[in-house]
């Protein structure tokens, strides 16, 4: 299901990009299966990317409990790896510092335990309000003085597309390309250095 929910959000922004047209969703029964292959043959070339490469970026709106904030978000689809080494979509959010100049960053791993892909951090950080996504909301209390302080802060889905709860090698997988791509993406405005990486 969450796999699905990605390439939705990858063919509606091909969509978007095509001046809408094209379909939005891909399921069988609605849409036929050209769009069903299209999606199997994008999962089939996320092995022609290497770890942290960025697959699609968008620019938002930082949301607290739905709210919007004044503190620009981008988020970007990108190339990790599951538990079993097996080619897989991340989503990492990185939040700009209002005073920061794009040289300072921070990794921060939330602290969300769900076994619903729903819950992720992303969602809340896009305005998604759920009870099973509150730990996000509430982390935002430590993020403030970061981004007060000049830091952009990259936050990584660590449980993954599918919501893998407790699966220490994917985590760590995740979490590294998620910095890989937050560093590689022109949007994010961070600024490679040569201790990064």
């Amino acid at each position: 299901m969450t796999l699905r929910c990605l390439f939705t959000w990858l063919i509606a922004a091909d969509n978007h990009d095509r001046g809408g047209r094209g379909p939005a969703h891909h399921g069988v029964t609605r849409h036929g299966w050209r769009s069903l292959l299209r999606v199997r043959e994008r999962r089939a070339s996320l092995a022609s990317f290497a770890s942290g490469d960025v697959l699609r970026t968008r620019t938002l709106l930082y949301h607290l409990v739905g709210v919007p904030m004044p503190v620009t978000a981008t988020q970007s689809l990108y190339r990790t790896s599951d538990a079993l080494g097996q080619p897989a979509i991340g989503v990492v959010s990185v939040l700009r510092s209002p005073v920061g100049d794009g040289r300072k960053a921070v990794s921060h791993q939330s602290a969300y335990d769900s076994l619903s892909p729903e819950d992720a951090p992303s969602r809340a950080i896009a305005g998604d309000v759920r009870l099973g996504g509150a730990i996000p909301h509430v982390e935002s209390l430590l993020l403030v003085p970061l981004l007060l302080t000049g830091y952009d802060v990259v936050i990584a889905d660590t449980e993954g597309q599918s919501a893998d709860f407790a699966v220490g090698p994917e985590y760590g997988a995740i979490t590294l390309d998620a910095i890989r791509a937050a560093i590689a993406s022109p949007g994010t405005g961070i600024t490679p250095t040569p201790d990064s990486g």
